[in-house]
């Protein structure tokens, strides 16, 4: 993915910027981040500002579900990662309450 969205921000002239993905604390690896980043420095990718760990803006995100939830655009769903997983529609999507 890395290397596809460096190419194409070279190509239309854009930015390259470098979110992590730190929403999931048990899949987040102690140094994890670091090591990314020093492989795509050594790779030779060069990103412009600053490293955006998704966490810091969880307050945003949470005030976005809030908005689309009263809005009626969610549905709970308690379905499992592995019900997610092996399961095409997982049975949850028929509960939907928008």
């Amino acid at each position: 993915a890395a290397v596809a969205s460096y190419a194409d921000a070279l190509r239309h002239g854009g930015e390259w910027l470098v979110r992590m993905e730190d929403l999931d604390p048990p899949r987040c690896m102690p140094g994890a981040a670091d090591d990314i980043l020093r492989t795509l420095e050594a790779l030779g990718f060069a990103w412009q500002g600053e490293v955006l760990f998704q966490g810091t803006r969880r307050e945003a995100y949470e005030e976005m579900l809030d908005r689309l939830t009263r809005a009626g655009h969610t549905f709970p769903c308690a379905c499992s990662r592995r019900a997610w997983a092996t399961a095409l529609r997982p049975s949850c999507r028929a509960t939907r309450t928008s």
